[in-house]
């Protein structure tokens, strides 16, 4: 049996040492919060059991023993450090882990010696004993319950890890007990060395998880999100690229709230999840991280979204504090899908793009005729219930081919620009301007009273007279605006628009500058009935 104690100790040895070199690579690569504890924590594990392996001799030297003891007493308020790195304990709890700490260290240090096999065992050894089995049972009880009570609402592997941790820390405190209570036989001993491989198992399948077992703790994650992602084709928008992917984005980082920003920080689209609502106070998303005096709460994860054009939006999660420590893997999924949500993102701009293009001008990016024509249809369908009639203003340049012949095209262009930002200034956002072409503009507009009309068409007419600069001179440009009123849905668009462009040639025939309002005729009756169009009959006579 001595043989099999021997070789579990070696075992355990391994275990620990190696526990120290991975804890510590883990905390110096990559700084995660609480890495710093556990490293050191284990350095300490690991670097007495190498000593009781290769120097035993040294236990000998009183200092050397009380040294390795106060340092072993040290471990159990660094795991405590560690539970509490990602969420603060109370003023009070924090006062009676450090006061225990100390007084145990420093009880160690007053002791005359440690006892040995054999030896007699110094005044107050077992005061010493109790002191040292109430800091033990009182920091790894805290650390094990919070690491077990904190798995609750986190993701599938980061929940294992915390609890496997939290397992690993009570077979700890069972072998402190069997120490203080001094039991002693082969068997009692062959168990301990038992629990402590098992424990090393334990640490390290929690803090450096096999990947065999993480891929099954984290498939159902895992395929909903892969769903999500190739979902994303489909996606309409920036906003549809958000809410298809935000609620999986939660589930596979077991993040409360996910928000996809522009870089200048609107919200494009928002996710919570119910755990969130019970939540008070406000989400900053300007703060890397929301503390609650000085005490960190959650944590904020923001990851820049790539497009060809630079980065253009932000993924922001609001993750619990415990995620970089034990979700790392997850977390790292996150940084990589910014890139396929950029992708997701860009495919949508450009197809707004094209839908952008193919709806409205090129130069002044004011709708064109087929937008036109498909707002003045639905205007009709409405005509009557929202307001009394539709306006309809037909709007041309007068003598335009002046100014290219005078100045050149880009003159030209000026103008028609400056002129479209003109009449969309002047109208109201729920009114609707677009270019026809060339120097004619259309406007449409639910209006009350035929004079809400005129005076809306004379103010249009008086702001486009303005000069414009160009240079070092001044441009003046006239319009003259036909205007339609019409209460009848029933009326075609074609004749609408044939009417309000006569009435613009009847403002050109009257002078230019002009607003005039279409009058039905018994001619126009007429000309309708037999097939006859009046727009080309009124540009006969039209400069």
């Amino acid at each position: 049996m001595e043989h099999w104690i021997q070789v579990l100790r070696d075992i355990s040895l391994v275990e620990f040492v190696l526990l120290a070199a991975l804890t510590a690579l883990q905390w110096i690569r990559h700084r995660i919060r609480g890495a710093g504890w556990v490293a050191l924590s284990f350095a300490i594990l690991g670097g007495i059991s190498l000593v009781l392996k290769f120097a035993p001799s040294w236990v000998a030297h009183v200092t050397v023993a009380k040294v390795l003891v106060a340092l072993l007493l040290i471990m159990p308020y660094c795991l405590f450090r560690f539970a509490t790195s990602f969420r603060d304990a109370s003023d009070a709890v924090h006062v009676l882990a450090v006061a225990m700490t100390v007084a145990i260290v420093a009880f160690t240090f007053w002791l005359q010696y440690l006892p040995l096999s054999g030896v007699a065992p110094p005044p107050h050894w077992l005061a010493f004993r109790i002191l040292f089995l109430v800091q033990f049972t009182f920091l790894f009880a805290y650390v094990v319950v919070r690491l077990f009570m904190a798995g609750v609402g986190e993701p599938p592997v980061a929940a294992y890890r915390m609890r496997l941790l939290a397992v690993a820390v009570a077979g700890l405190q069972v072998q402190v007990v069997v120490a203080a209570l001094a039991l002693q036989g082969t068997t009692t001993e062959l168990i301990t060395e038992m629990l402590t491989v098992l424990m090393g198992i334990l640490f390290l399948t929690a803090l450096v998880l096999p990947s065999f077992l993480r891929v099954p703790l984290s498939r159902r994650e895992d395929v909903a999100f892969k769903r999500a992602v190739t979902e994303l084709v489909t996606a309409g928008g920036s906003k549809d690229v958000g809410d298809r992917l935000l609620p999986h984005v939660c589930a596979l980082v077991g993040a409360s709230k996910a928000s996809l920003l522009t870089r200048d920080g609107a919200v494009v689209a928002q996710y919570s999840t119910p755990a969130d609502s019970k939540v008070r106070g406000r989400w900053d998303i300007r703060h890397e991280n929301d503390r609650t005096r000085g005490r960190i709460k959650d944590e904020q994860r923001r990851i820049n979204v790539r497009t060809t054009g630079g980065d253009t939006h932000i993924l922001a999660v609001k993750i619990s504090p415990y995620m970089p420590y034990f979700g790392s893997e997850e977390l790292r999924k996150l940084d990589q899908l910014s890139s396929m949500v950029g992708l997701a993102i860009e495919r949508c701009e450009m197809a707004e793009q094209i839908a952008f293009a193919a709806s409205h001008d090129s130069l002044t990016g004011l709708a064109n005729r087929s937008m036109f024509m498909e707002r003045l249809e639905e205007a009709l369908g409405h005509v009557g219930r929202r307001s009394a009639s539709l306006a309809l203003m037909f709007i041309d340049l007068d003598r335009f081919k002046l100014v290219n012949d005078r100045a050149d095209h880009s003159a030209g262009d000026l103008v028609l620009k400056e002129m479209a930002n003109r009449m969309t200034a002047m109208t109201r956002g729920v009114d609707l301007v677009a270019r026809f072409g060339g120097d004619e503009f259309v406007a449409l507009a639910e209006v009350d009273h035929e004079e809400d009309a005129y005076e809306m068409a004379d103010r249009i007419r008086r702001g486009l007279s303005e000069p414009i600069d160009f240079g070092d001179a001044q441009l003046e440009v006239t319009s003259s605006i036909g205007v339609v009123v019409t209460s009848d849905d029933s009326t075609p668009s074609t004749h609408i628009l044939q009417d309000a462009d006569n009435a613009m040639y009847d403002a050109k025939r009257a002078g230019r500058d002009q607003v005039v309002m279409y009058r039905a005729t018994s001619q126009d009756t007429a000309n309708r009935k037999w097939g006859i169009d009046p727009e080309a009959a009124a540009r006969l006579s039209a400069g």
